[in-house]
């Protein structure tokens, strides 16, 4: 398997991020998004022939991943909500899981129209990519679990879940040239967190 790497703007926002996550978080607050990372470099890297065809592989991750994955679980930790930080993570992983491993098996549904588009559309989903969706906010959820986070396992898979579902509302608007990746991304995590926060 191999590795995505960050550029150097990326090596050093992700070093920032971390430091910020331990100061606020704690040693577990970097380990959880550690096995973020973990998990998204997996999953990214299953199916690569496919995703090349596709023009939607991923060679190296810049500043942008790591602000756009990172940034809005970080506030969380800084107000000190710990239950939606581990939300927002479960979010971003149930994206990452989602549409990484759902571009593989065809067949997506715009949100928009509800008629079928191109894999790797965004704002589309599709059956086989919203139960990885899940299965991505449920192994997160676990691994919090296994580190010392004491969440309600089915209730952080749950907000994970619905920050992924508002990711992909938020890319119907992206193909219209309204926000990118990036703040769909962030919206992703907005969305998990806050849902965690109730």
């Amino acid at each position: 398997m191999n590795l995505i790497l960050l550029d150097k703007k990326g090596i050093f926002s992700a070093l920032m991020l971390a430091t910020g996550l331990y100061h606020y978080g704690g040693t577990k607050a970097v380990i959880l998004l550690v096995i973020f990372l973990i998990m998204g470099n997996f999953v990214t890297n299953i199916g690569k022939k496919t995703k090349k065809k596709l023009k939607i592989v991923e060679y190296s991750r810049s500043w942008k991943n790591v602000v756009s994955n990172g940034l809005i679980p970080f506030v969380f930790c800084f107000f000190g909500y710990e239950k939606a930080f581990v939300c927002s993570v479960a979010a971003i992983t149930a994206d990452k899981f989602g549409s990484e491993l759902g571009v593989l098996f065809g067949a997506p549904i715009s949100l928009e129209n509800f008629e079928r588009v191109v894999e790797g559309t965004s704002g589309a989903i599709s059956n086989i990519g919203t139960l990885f969706s899940i299965i991505g906010a449920l192994l997160l959820a676990v691994f919090a679990n296994l580190i010392g986070y004491n969440y309600d396992v089915l209730y952080v898979t749950f907000a994970g879940f619905i920050g992924c579902f508002a990711d992909s509302v938020a890319g119907v608007f992206e193909e219209k040239g309204i926000g990118t990746k990036e703040t769909s991304n962030m919206i992703c995590a907005i969305v998990g967190g806050l849902v965690g926060k109730i």
